[in-house]
């Protein structure tokens, strides 16, 4: 099951990245592809481990610990973000040249590692609890958020400037909201000063 969850996700984020190449055209592709690039350097580095040091040390108290463990996750995202832009803006300065349209996808497509943070976090409890295939379906769902935006985004704007970006950001802002609703819902009890509540 989590094998075919892995097809439809990988078959979702094709069928995107196939509409956007022929909405887009070459440069903006190109534009769409370069600033989800750099952003990923960053959303690789929120992982940094952290879900495999969290549950060897509370492997017994991970529901109780988990508060904590969120937000110093959140806190680490929210440096990465502010050395993804501020970093771009330091380039802009070195190099006049650069473009101003790339600072503002930065901008819009980093909201993406808030997103994956939170989806990270969350993924530790499904991770100690071996609900593998809950994760892989919150993923469809992000997959999915992102291509009916394109689809409609077609149709909706003239301009496809940022389309591919906001879609990008989109599917983890969907991602992290799926994440934290099926947590919500799946009868796993958070203990400790912090909890989920909706």
């Amino acid at each position: 099951i989590q094998f075919s969850g892995r097809i439809l996700i990988s078959a979702t984020a094709f069928f995107t990245t196939l509409l956007l190449a022929r909405f887009l055209g070459v440069e903006l592709f190109g534009e769409y592809i370069k600033v989800t690039s750099y952003i990923m350097l960053f959303m690789t580095a929120v992982d940094f481990g952290l879900n495999q040091i969290f549950l060897k040390q509370h492997k017994e108290d991970y529901l109780d610990n988990f508060g904590w463990f969120f937000s110093l996750r959140a806190v680490f995202a929210l440096c990465l973000f502010l050395i993804a832009v501020l970093s771009l803006l330091l380039l802009q300065i070195i190099n006049p040249y650069f473009r101003t349209q790339t600072i503002i996808g930065v901008f819009i497509a980093g909201i993406s590692v808030f997103g994956y943070s939170v989806f990270l976090s969350c993924g530790a409890i499904f991770q100690m609890q071996q609900r593998f295939f809950i994760q892989a379906l919150i993923q469809f769902c992000g997959a999915l958020a992102s291509l009916t935006f394109v689809v409609f985004g077609m149709y909706i704007f003239k301009s496809g400037v940022y389309i591919g970006i906001v879609a990008y950001a989109l599917s983890w802002v969907a991602t992290a909201l799926f994440s934290i609703l099926f947590l919500k819902f799946s009868h796993i009890r958070l203990h400790g000063n912090w909890n989920l509540q909706l």
